[in-house]
């Protein structure tokens, strides 16, 4: 997924912290994480931490949620995924 920054500050890492059902792989929530030279880097446990937060935020119900961890170039805005439960990764579905 494409970011937008200063040109002359660098990006450290770009990451996507995903949320899914457990038995059917469907994500609700995908948090990204764009960190910038000189900026905290977060572990997964604190993206994660920020990605319940947001749901919490919105009163969605997120507790049962499962999590996989995935490079933000991963994800195309124009496409839709699910979380293969069993191989826990990222799959693109395709259009109907």
């Amino acid at each position: 997924m494409s970011f937008s920054h200063h040109p002359d500050i660098a990006v450290v890492r770009e990451s996507a912290c995903v949320l899914y059902e457990p038995d059917s792989g469907q994500i609700r929530h995908i948090h990204f994480t764009h960190v910038l030279e000189g900026g905290h880097n977060p572990t997964d446990a604190e993206a994660e931490s920020m990605a319940h937060a947001s749901l919490d935020r919105r009163r969605k119900p997120h507790a049962h949620l499962q999590t996989l961890h995935v490079e933000a170039d991963s994800i195309s805005p124009s496409r839709r995924y699910r979380v293969d439960v069993v191989g826990k990764t990222l799959v693109e579905e395709s259009q109907a």
